[in-house]
């Protein structure tokens, strides 16, 4: 398996794994906070690869930022841990406290959809959550505003 393969392999089960998961941990979240399903939509899409300037919302996008071979034998052990990162991102009203709470509900599950199925269906070695973090613009009057969520995963991979 050649570099860009790991790397293909990792997006394709992270993002598998979230095209099949991720609506029942948003509904668990719903029913665990006794919220109603218009307050945490699901994706309109989930979708491989960075797409910055697509405007749909909610949208839940999956791709590598880079990665390496995962112990002191490189690449001889054909295991490789291919960085990715799983975005949300979301059109918010003004309210930015609002807009928060609802990026933290999607959070939960997003690491949900990994806590649940952490090999991704047995494909993969191990996908571990690495960290988080969220953004928001500033905002001028009472326009909308794009949040982003993003959480970074590293998934181990192996060449057989």
């Amino acid at each position: 398996m050649a570099g860009e393969r790991y790397a293909d392999y990792a997006v394709v089960c992270l993002h598998d794994v979230y095209s099949d998961n991720f609506a029942t941990q948003l509904d668990d979240v719903i029913s665990d906070q006794s919220l109603e399903a218009a307050d945490l939509p699901d994706p309109v899409a989930i979708i491989r690869g960075p797409h910055i300037d697509d405007p749909r919302s909610p949208l839940l996008q999956v791709f590598d930022v880079g990665g390496t071979f995962s112990d002191p034998a490189g690449q001889r052990n054909k295991i490789a841990d291919i960085d990715c990162r799983v975005v949300l991102t979301y059109l918010s009203s003004p309210d930015l406290p609002t807009g928060a709470l609802t990026m933290r509900r999607y959070l939960t599950a997003m690491i949900q959809t990994i806590e649940v199925d952490p090999t991704l269906g047995g494909l993969v070695n191990a996908a571990i959550i690495n960290r988080w973090d969220f953004e928001a613009p500033e905002i001028e009057g009472n326009a909308a505003c794009r949040l982003q969520l993003g959480m970074d995963v590293v998934v181990r991979v192996r060449s057989d």
